[in-house]
């Protein structure tokens, strides 16, 4: 009975995609084309970083803003955070003061937050505990033919924005 090769010497003698060179897994090689083929202005990725305030131009290069986040004619919007700084965050996005918004926060005051921002709705979710609730940061924001929905690190407020590297 001859012997069979082991599994290194198969690995050993398998040709590679490219000569001299490993072959990248598929995933990878996927998303590296990707890259390399794509307009520098025009990359679409599911995944982004906040823009940083004071950031070199090259740093900020792939990352959105809380404006591009809100950008167009939309006609409704669900926040969902924790921590708000309402008066920023419409300052920030002037659309938002013309369309249904519902708030949906952590603060403690509800009443406080229904007084300052009169006719938006605003819901606080029942937490068992004041520290260490897992909680959702997103918006939905609606257009007439589309939905944007965008996750993040983030809260709402100015300095995690604009000073603090935020997923989205």
């Amino acid at each position: 009975m001859a012997d069979r090769p082991t599994k290194r010497a198969k690995t050993a003698a398998a040709p590679s995609d490219t000569e001299g060179q490993a072959a990248k897994p598929e995933h990878l090689q996927v998303c590296s084309d990707a890259v390399e083929e794509a307009d520098d202005a025009a990359v679409d990725v599911l995944f982004r970083l906040t823009s940083l305030k004071d950031a070199p131009e090259r740093h900020n290069r792939y990352a959105i803003g809380l404006q591009e986040l809100f950008e167009g004619e939309f006609t409704q919007c669900l926040l969902t955070n924790y921590m708000y700084d309402l008066p920023w965050l419409f300052a920030s996005c002037p659309r938002l003061q013309d369309v249904p918004v519902v708030l949906v926060h952590g603060e403690r005051d509800r009443h406080a937050m229904t007084q300052e921002w009169n006719g938006y709705g605003n819901v606080m979710p029942v937490a068992p505990y004041l520290y260490g609730n897992r909680h959702t940061k997103m918006a939905v924001v609606l257009y007439p033919t589309k939905a944007r929905v965008a996750i993040f690190t983030t809260n709402f407020t100015a300095i995690d924005w604009y000073n603090k590297t935020q997923g989205v």
